[in-house]
């Protein structure tokens, strides 16, 4: 394997250390398991982690429950993402998952418009702070690197009166199949 490569590969280590820095608020101390999606969430099959680049042939790395990385103190963790943002985030899976199966095992079927009542800007919230928890293990011991990307989905996280800053959308689709397809920081071709 190359050194591009190796170098690749240590950037989705998910073990990090049991004191460091928190890759959200940036505080020192014990860092907690995050599941990146929630348990919640359907994160329960086995999963593969890898780098998505042009070329890759890795074969990545094997979880047996989902992925956690160890990389947020308790406060990021329980508090914010556990207690006040994960909850939408699960009735939104929930929600969708519900209506798959239904119209899976033909017990209805859909019309063209679906009226959900959600909550955004809490669902934004879980998403990206699961997306900053899986941040290189790298941030956790040595301090969290600062860019204005980052530090603007730090700031919306932390901050419940931002607004989702510019520039940046959250996707999610419907498709019928246990895989689950985590990419974050894709720049799309337009920009």
């Amino acid at each position: 394997m190359g050194k591009y490569s190796e170098r690749l590969n240590k950037r989705i280590s998910t073990k990090g250390p049991d004191k460091g820095y928190c890759v959200i608020c940036g505080q020192y101390g014990k860092l907690t398991k995050d599941h990146v999606p929630p348990k919640s969430c359907n994160n329960h099959a086995e999963m593969v982690l890898k780098t998505f680049y042009a070329g890759n042939n890795c074969q990545g790395k094997n979880f047996q429950a989902g992925i956690h990385f160890n990389t947020i103190c308790k406060n990021c963790n329980s508090e914010l993402l556990g207690s006040k943002y994960d909850p939408e985030l699960v009735n939104l899976s929930k929600e969708i998952t519900n209506l798959a199966l239904a119209v899976n095992t033909k017990k209805i079927i859909l019309p063209s418009d679906i009226l959900v009542f959600l909550k955004p800007q809490k669902i934004a919230r879980a998403v990206i702070g699961h997306l900053l928890a899986a941040h290189s293990c790298k941030e956790a011991t040595e301090g969290i690197v600062s860019s204005p990307f980052v530090d603007a989905l730090r700031d919306y996280f932390l901050n419940e009166t931002k607004y989702l800053p510019e520039g940046v959308d959250i996707y999610f689709w419907v498709y019928p199949s246990r895989r689950q397809v985590i990419m974050k920081n894709w720049i799309s071709a337009s920009q």
